[in-house]
């Protein structure tokens, strides 16, 4: 990485909206995308080492009486942006989306902090911050490219974390922080402005051969690019690369879709990892990003160790609470699939969540302890609440328990059902929908009580 090349600044005030295939803009030029809402384009690329790395993209947002920004990006180039904010509005920037934990998008918080801004992150990105940032922050500054990116600057941590959703809504400007599940890193969040239909998407969704798998779940990656077109969006200003139309989230689902497809082959064939790699040919790949694929060696190499089960995700972000446990999955003899979970009673748009994600579960919600017993004859599993006659459900294979709840976990352990908690400090929806998922594909689950 190289220090960022400093270019002219192109300002058109009151612009419309723009929807298009992939604007056309120089490094560190600053484009209104839509009225008030503003893209830093930072200079990036694959395929020419000459071009320095300047950091994320940034987005602004101004707002009626003060200006939201995505992304803190690394300390240095932090205040360029932060110039470059000045040339576009006097109002105080009052909010930072860091859209994940990784320096070049988080690691200029301090910068942002000193003019008055409070730091946003989901909960999953800030508990990686505060866990494991005060030590990859002192290994970045004392790099080799410290100098170059962070310079003095200090270490912080997100000031506001939310679980899915956070809403700023001034009137003016409407926008919806989401956290959609892991992808790119277990914390990735997204900023949607439903009034110009466009999605800030971090690197959760990219324009060119800039993904990095290391801290990824490429199957939930897949999952939540769906979830995302189903946003009414037209523009994507993506972490890295240039904005394009919606299409670049599909663009980005097929890369990861068609490197899981032939990985999968590739091991079902009996090759090894050179080989899966060498045979790798993707030509839209390259046509899109200048890049061949079998290139890309790590991600090869991590969706190659993720097949083969020698990844838990749950440690990539998530930390130590959410681990695999022994559980009953589709390695159990007898395993089948779920037909029906019994959940406490939830909102409208969570149980459309639920039917949306696992179509082919029945859920029945129970309002109380009483219910649920009643609702639990022929269920797969209970959620939320004990089970006295556990012995006499035969169908019974997972019982989710409030946290804290473990006097009654041995005699379900003995019965041979697999007991799952969580602790006060998790995202209980968040560990939820994912154990869900893993519960109707057979996969372990997290949280399980040995």
């Amino acid at each position: 990485m190289r220090q960022t090349v400093t270019a002219s600044l192109l300002m058109l005030s009151l612009a419309p909206c723009v929807h298009a295939a992939d604007l056309p803009l120089r490094f560190n030029e600053v484009k209104e995308v839509a009225p008030g809402v503003f893209f830093r384009y930072a200079s990036i690329s694959a395929t020419d080492p000459s071009v320095p790395f300047g950091g994320c993209n940034n987005i602004w947002i101004v707002c009626k009486d003060y200006v939201v920004v995505i992304d803190a990006n690394f300390p240095m180039p932090a205040a360029e942006v932060l110039s470059a904010i000045r040339k576009t509005t006097d109002k105080p920037i009052r909010y930072v989306l860091d859209t994940h934990h990784h320096g070049d998008h988080a690691y200029g918080n301090e910068v942002w902090a000193r003019v008055g801004a409070k730091i946003i992150a989901s909960k999953a990105t800030a508990r990686l911050m505060e866990e494991r940032g005060p030590r990859q922050f002192a290994e970045a500054k004392t790099g080799n490219d410290g100098p170059k990116y962070i310079g003095d600057s200090g270490f912080k941590t997100p000031d506001i974390s939310f679980d899915e959703k956070y809403v700023l809504d001034d009137g003016v400007q409407r926008i919806e922080l989401l956290h959609v599940g892991h992808m790119h890193t277990a914390g990735d969040a997204v900023a949607y402005l439903p009034k110009h239909q466009i999605l800030c998407t971090g690197d959760a969704c990219v324009n060119g051969a800039f993904n990095f798998m290391g801290h990824s779940n490429s199957a939930s990656w897949i999952r939540c690019l769906e979830k995302l077109e189903g946003l009414d969006v037209k523009l994507i200003c993506p972490g890295h690369g240039l904005p394009s139309g919606k299409e670049l989230l599909q663009k980005q689902k097929r890369y990861f879709q068609d490197l899981r497809d032939h990985v999968d082959k590739g091991l079902k064939s009996g090759k090894d990892l050179p080989a899966i790699t060498a045979s790798l040919n993707l030509p839209w790949y390259k046509e899109w990003t200048g890049k061949e694929a079998r290139q890309i060696e790590d991600n090869i190499k991590h969706v190659h160790d993720e097949l083969q089960g020698k990844i838990k995700h749950d440690a990539l972000g998530l930390g130590p609470d959410w681990i695999e446990g022994r559980s009953y999955c589709r390695l159990t003899p007898g395993w089948e699939r779920p037909r029906k979970v019994v959940l406490p009673n939830l909102s409208p748009s969570r149980r459309a969540e639920l039917s949306e994600l696992l179509p082919g579960i029945e859920f029945c919600y129970a309002r109380n302890q009483a219910e649920a017993e009643r609702l639990a004859e022929g269920a797969d599993a209970v959620i939320g609440f004990s089970v006295a006659g556990a012995a006499a459900l035969k169908s019974l294979h997972w019982v989710q328990l409030p946290p804290g709840t473990t006097r009654i976990t041995e005699p379900l352990r003995n019965l041979g059902i697999s007991v799952t908690t969580t602790r006060e400090t998790q995202s209980q929806w968040a560990h939820l929908r994912e154990n869900l998922h893993r519960f109707a594909r057979g996969d372990a689950l997290l949280g399980v009580v040995d």
